[in-house]
């Protein structure tokens, strides 16, 4: 049936960000035709970007669903990550359930200034003795972040000492990927903005594909990560000079 196909593709798209005609067809046991015609449809709908041979993911994964995966090791990459916070810092956390995991290991400190897009970060910290500056500007309401120029020309105006940012899918070759265009430039932003810039990405974040790339993870001060990369990626490390800071 249709309405299965295309629950189908949706779950594999989210999955790993990108599927292909020949694979889907043979999954499903139908005609490639098929799958492209449902393809098209998804598209109509606004939920897949079409790309060669095949789509891309178009929306963004919902916040309770991106809060259940690889909760573990959210929690030990927000560890490391609050551990680089200094007294007196001013730190930027991107939207994120990550990031959102950073925040609440620094609800007990008083000496730390906190700016950020994410809605749920900035209620969380709100009652604490935490400085805090929320972004304005548009609320993408699935994710509960704010996005726009408003939000990207606000953080022109602050001396950031680190930002935490988030990742929604790292290909291959280490390019971090969005599938849409609203969260570019507040990311390349702080890249140039922030003293240090730290991309915080748990291991499911890796070997996705998005229709838009942000930039490469050779720009930022380090990743972290739960990630276990193999010799070939050591590697590609290795000769782009990206600092993986690997938690266990």
């Amino acid at each position: 049936m249709l309405v299965d196909r295309e629950k189908y593709i949706i779950e594999q798209i989210q999955e790993t960000g990108k599927v292909q005609v020949d694979a889907l067809a043979k999954d499903l046991d139908v005609s490639a035709m098929t799958i492209r015609r449902d393809l098209d449809n998804l598209k109509k709908k606004g939920l897949v970007d079409r790309c060669y041979g095949g789509a891309v993911i178009k929306t963004e994964i919902p916040y309770l669903d991106k809060q259940i995966k690889n909760a573990e090791a959210k929690k030990r990459i927000a560890k490391y990550a609050a551990a680089l916070i200094e007294p007196n810092d001013t730190v930027f956390l991107d939207a994120g359930t990550t990031t959102y995991q950073i925040a609440k290991l620094l609800a007990g400190l008083q000496d730390v200034t906190v700016v950020t897009d994410d809605i749920q970060i900035a209620n969380l910290l709100m009652n604490t003795s935490i400085t805090v500056y929320m972004c304005g500007g548009l609320i993408q309401k699935s994710t509960g972040c704010v996005i726009g120029n408003f939000t990207t020309e606000m953080v022109k105006d602050f001396c950031l000492d680190i930002a935490f940012i988030g990742a929604g899918a790292i290909d291959s070759n280490f390019n971090l990927l969005t599938p849409t265009s609203e969260k570019i430039s507040l990311k390349r932003q702080l890249v140039a903005t922030c003293s240090k810039t730290y991309l915080v990405a748990d291991s499911d974040k890796f070997h996705k594909k998005a229709l838009l790339k942000i930039n490469n993870c050779d720009v930022y001060t380090g990743v972290i990560t739960d990630m276990v990369f193999s010799d070939e990626e050591k590697e590609i490390i290795e000769k782009r000079n990206i600092k993986i800071l690997q938690v266990c």
